[in-house]
């Protein structure tokens, strides 16, 4: 989530985000949740899942793409398909 600045490292509103997306559904809007990742910013797996986890879990998105930086983190991502930000009925359904 961007800052005012559009500068990665900038913290963004989240609260503020959110607000917005939450009306975009409420008008029939589709959401496309991009860069789960963080851009390549996330080092740590931990970081990685953190991130997909928080939108996963949100409910807030129709579809995502996550944009992977190499192979072993599409391998990260797939390896454990019980992680919990996949449990919830709705990602389920998407596989």
């Amino acid at each position: 989530m961007d800052g005012a600045t559009y500068k990665w490292e900038e913290v963004g509103n989240v609260p503020a985000v959110i607000d917005e997306v939450k009306t975009m559904r409420a008008d029939g809007r589709g959401v496309i949740g991009m860069k789960l990742i963080g851009n390549g910013d996330f080092k740590t797996p931990e970081e990685r899942e953190r991130s997909i986890r928080f939108v996963m879990q949100s409910g807030l998105v129709d579809a995502v793409v996550i944009g992977f930086a190499s192979t072993a983190e599409i391998d990260e991502a797939s390896s454990d398909l019980t992680v919990p930000w996949l449990r919830s009925e709705s990602v389920r359904q998407t596989f």
